[in-house]
């Protein structure tokens, strides 16, 4: 990977909220959910049987790229995407070129231990990054992470479900079934910003 773009990657600093567990909610939405966020270019269909989406967005400053956050859980599993506009450096051709950033954030997001080292996978014909392991907060459950490139931004998506789940066909199914939800659009087009020159 190329130095301006390591360098690039190795300043954001946003992955703090995925160590955010979100109150458990007991109200259940019967029917699907559409997160749509035009500034990622990405969009979500959240099945039945999941809690009402909460999102947040973080407007972009001098320092900092426009990040948005979205979260829902059926009580047992969360899932959650977080992308941030245009944090990836033009050499950034495809995916793979994160990789070593993605480690070095994984050895600290993982702090129970990692399960799943960094690698490059493929997904209904995507490519992204995989990675799983423990959070010491959380004995319990198992966190992935999937990373993506969408034009200049990265999405991470955030699965979390029982660690005595791993490795069923039905658990590999189900997160299969959930990335498959997520569709790649044209990002809206945005005037120059703060961060622009960056």
């Amino acid at each position: 990977m190329a130095a301006a773009a390591l360098a690039t990657l190795l300043l954001l600093g946003y992955l703090t909220s995925l160590s955010m567990r979100i109150t458990r909610e007991s109200g259940l939405v019967d029917t699907e959910q559409t997160w749509q966020c035009d500034g990622l270019g990405v969009r979500f269909t959240v099945p039945e049987g999941y809690s009402p989406v909460r999102e947040e967005t973080e407007p972009e400053t001098d320092s900092t790229w426009t990040r948005h956050f979205m979260f829902v859980s059926d009580g047992r599993w969360e899932f959650s995407i977080e992308g941030i506009e245009q944090a990836l450096s033009p050499e950034v051709e495809s995916v793979a070129d994160i990789t070593d950033y993605c480690m070095n954030r994984d050895s600290s997001y993982y702090d129970g231990g990692i399960l799943v080292p960094t690698r490059l996978v493929e997904v209904g014909g995507r490519e992204m990054l995989y990675s799983a392991g423990y959070r010491t907060e959380y004995p319990d459950d198992l966190f992935t992470l999937h990373d993506l490139k969408q034009k200049r931004s990265l999405l991470t998506v955030g699965i979390v479900f029982p660690k005595s789940e791993y490795g069923k066909e039905e658990t590999v199914r189900r997160v299969e079934e959930l990335l498959g939800r997520i569709e790649l659009t044209a990002p809206e087009p945005r005037a120059d910003s703060p961060a622009s020159g960056r």
